[in-house]
């Protein structure tokens, strides 16, 4: 039996799950994937611009500020 190929929109799902776990860090409508911690789109074409994104300072700044805003 052939492999049922993936769509992109289900890869994406899959991805942001790993990053969604403790709480909701990004949006995707299947096509589009939204940081909403750093309020913009991520480019998500495949995994490694997603991995490469949570690991930019900006993003790193904004959640640090984000930890500090929800913790008062």
């Amino acid at each position: 039996m052939p492999k049922i190929k993936s769509t992109l929109g289900s890869k994406i799902s899959n991805w942001i799950a790993l990053y969604n776990e403790n709480k909701e860090v990004f949006s995707s409508d299947g096509k589009v994937t939204y940081c909403l911690v750093c309020n913009k789109s991520v480019s998500t074409e495949n995994q490694f611009l997603l991995d490469r994104h949570s690991k930019t300072i900006q993003h790193i700044n904004a959640l640090q500020r984000n930890k500090e805003k929800n913790s008062f």
